[in-house]
């Protein structure tokens, strides 16, 4: 063996092991031969496996193009639509084509719902809801927005209404928004608007039982002064109102003692007229005026002559003060209009005639005397009244 074929047999045991078993060894000659012969079959497998390939489509431009358009117009429904139509006409039929352009009239919808409530036209988001309810069915996605509308409309609906003057019309308006506002519990923004609207509907029923206490109040300076027996009955159910002001409780208080604090009352003589310590004050200074001192009466004049009186006890005040000057005729005439607004109790009534008509005084005197009144005095003191305008 030469010194070449050793080197082959060193690289190719197997092929030398088959040519020793037929007893044929072949020269470097005839193995160059079959080696170019095995490259070029080699080639020829290579070119058919080549031609049986499938040949890859050629890049669409255009339809990417398309596409990327068609997500960057996100916020303009009209060029989405031009664009999912030109989708289309590229390949008709696609299926992805079909339930993006469903998907694209659903976006429309939402975006339509939202521009309406942005705008605040509840009511033509509702009819747009229901318009899209007869094209495209009851779609969840339209039930849970008409759910949203509806309490929106009954939250602008609320609004529109105040401010309220009586709590029980807010409590009556905010009912649908009860019922229906569930669905806008997750808004912050929601639970925030109903907490004020509770605080708002809660002062307005402490006002309005403070005013039913003042217009109690005064029911009570009628019955007094009339000298109605239920008076007593008034006072025990405003002792039961549990009215939210601090000032409640010393008028109650002040109504109840037999003997009024006279410095608090003068005080209160000149308090804000809503005040019910002014009135409370009227009342009993009034009741006390025949047990006052001059030096008290004199008090009560100089606080409250020339102020305007927010209860019948404070008009009667006044006609005292008058009476107690010496300005009779005014006095009159201010007796006279209170007697049109209200009757007086007899003990009133009589106190009016002592005062006005016949001294009680002069019947002191024995009859044959000359200060003992007679039945002219009478006559001309009734006719002085029934001349006073």
């Amino acid at each position: 063996m030469c010194h070449r074929d050793r080197e082959f047999a060193s690289g190719f045991p197997v092929f030398i092991r088959m040519k020793q078993q037929h007893g044929q060894v072949s020269n470097q000659r005839s193995w160059k031969r079959a080696g170019g012969w095995l490259c070029g079959l080699t080639g020829l497998l290579l070119l058919f496996t080549g031609c049986n390939r499938v040949k890859a489509p050629d890049y669409d431009r255009l339809q990417y193009q398309l596409l990327r358009d068609y997500f960057a117009a996100t916020n303009d429904p009209v060029q989405a639509e031009k664009l999912l139509d030109k989708l289309a006409d590229l390949s008709p039929g696609q299926p992805l084509i079909t339930l993006a352009r469903k998907q694209e009239q659903f976006r429309q919808v939402m975006f339509t719902l939202n521009r309406l409530a942005r705008e605040r036209r509840l009511e033509e988001a509702r009819n747009f809801i229901t318009l899209m309810k007869a094209q495209h069915g009851p779609l969840p996605e339209l039930l849970q927005a008409e759910t949203i509308f509806n309490a929106l409309a009954a939250v602008e609906n609320y609004r529109k209404q105040q401010p309220y003057s009586r709590s029980a019309d807010a409590v009556k308006a905010l009912e649908p928004v009860l019922r229906q506002g569930s669905v806008l519990n997750p808004e912050p923004a929601f639970g925030i608007w109903l907490q004020a609207q509770d605080e708002d509907i809660r002062q307005l029923k402490a006002r309005e039982l403070i005013q039913e206490f003042n217009r109690k109040l005064l029911d009570l300076d009628r019955l007094l002064i009339s000298g109605a027996p239920n008076a007593g009955t008034l006072l025990q159910e405003m002792k039961k109102m549990n009215v939210p002001t601090a000032e409640a409780g010393p008028a109650l208080q002040g109504l109840t003692v037999p003997v009024p604090d006279f410095p608090a009352s003068l005080e209160a003589l000149t308090a804000s007229p809503a005040s019910p310590l002014r009135t409370v004050a009227e009342i009993r200074l009034c009741q006390a005026w025949p047990e006052l001192t001059r030096a008290q009466q004199d008090a009560i004049a100089s606080r409250f002559e020339k102020a305007e009186p927010v209860s019948r006890h404070g008009k009667l005040l006044q006609i005292r003060i008058l009476a107690r000057r010496g300005q009779m005729a005014e006095a009159i005439i201010r007796s006279q209009d209170l007697i049109r607004q209200t009757a007086l109790s007899k003990e009133l009534v009589s106190e009016g005639l002592t005062v006005f008509v016949l001294p009680k005084e002069q019947f002191l005197a024995r009859n044959w005397l000359t200060p003992f009144p007679t039945f002219t005095d009478f006559l001309l003191r009734l006719e002085q009244l029934r001349n006073t305008p």
